[in-house]
This record gives C-alpha cells, sequence and structure tokens, in this order.
C-alpha cells in the first residue's frame, strides 16, 4: 500500500496513483455521488445507443476518475487503520506510572470505537469496488 499513496497533508490535497481526490473540499461531495455516477456508467454501457467518440473520452475520465477516488480513499483509510491498530498496541504494551493507566484505557477504548468506524468504512468502500469492478468487467471484459 505504500506504494500506492503520496500524501500531501500541507496543500490539503491528498494523492493516489499521482490523482488528487480530495481537492477544493469537494472529497466528500464526490464520494457521496459515487454510487449515483457508477450507476450512471451502467446504464450508459446497458444501452444499445452508439458513444461518440467524445463521450467515449468522457466516459473512460469518469471510469478512472472513480478508480482513483476508490483506490485513494481506501488506501488512506486503511492506512489510518494500521495507525489507530499500532497506536492500541502501543498503549497496551504501555509500562507506566499508575496515574496514567486510566488516561491510556481511555485511549484504547475510543480508538477502538474509531477502528470500528475505519473498519465500516472499509467495508463500504470494498462494496463499491466490487460493484464499480462487476461493471467494468462485465462490459469490458478485463
Amino acid at each position: 500500500k505504500k506504494y500506492f499513496s503520496d500524501n500531501d497533508f500541507t496543500k490539503n490535497h491528498i494523492f493516489s496513483f499521482g490523482k488528487p481526490f480530495y481537492k477544493d473540499q469537494n472529497f466528500f461531495k464526490d464520494l457521496e455521488n459515487i454510487d449515483k455516477d457508477i450507476f450512471q456508467i451502467k446504464s450508459e454501457l446497458e444501452s444499445n445507443t452508439l458513444l461518440t467518440n467524445s463521450k467515449k473520452i468522457e466516459m473512460k475520465e469518469k471510469i478512472e476518475y472513480i478508480f482513483f477516488l476508490l483506490s485513494g480513499v481506501y488506501f488512506n483509510i486503511f492506512t489510518l487503520l494500521e495507525k489507530t491498530n499500532q497506536n492500541i498496541s502501543e498503549l497496551q504494551n504501555l509500562d507506566s506510572k499508575a496515574e496514567y493507566e486510566a488516561t491510556a484505557e481511555l485511549i484504547i477504548e475510543s480508538s477502538k470505537t474509531k477502528k470500528v468506524e475505519l473498519e465500516s468504512a472499509l467495508q463500504s468502500l470494498e462494496n463499491k469496488i466490487s460493484l464499480f469492478y462487476q461493471i467494468i468487467l462485465q462490459f469490458f471484459g478485463i
């Protein structure tokens, strides 16, 4: 996964495969509309109308954008999940004074909640990626 992401948090852009998917704060809006975009591509591919060259180029760009959006978000959430697991492990193995144990336990519990949220987000993205892959496979035989 380290090969796939190039994070530039100073400019508020996150890149995956060299493509930005978090631009001008539209990231969440784009992700909310991803199902609509996937089904729009599916309906256009299922229609019996011939696609013009400009429509083919537009569709290719949209397919690439969806791929980079989903893959970029997935790898960045996966990285956050790994860091969360690492933090939980470090806190559980903490050899510290007794007064810090209660604080460590609170942080561990909140981290476990965050871990569940991240795992749920990953599962949702895996479902979207699978749906998108099946559509592409069906129509392009990749």
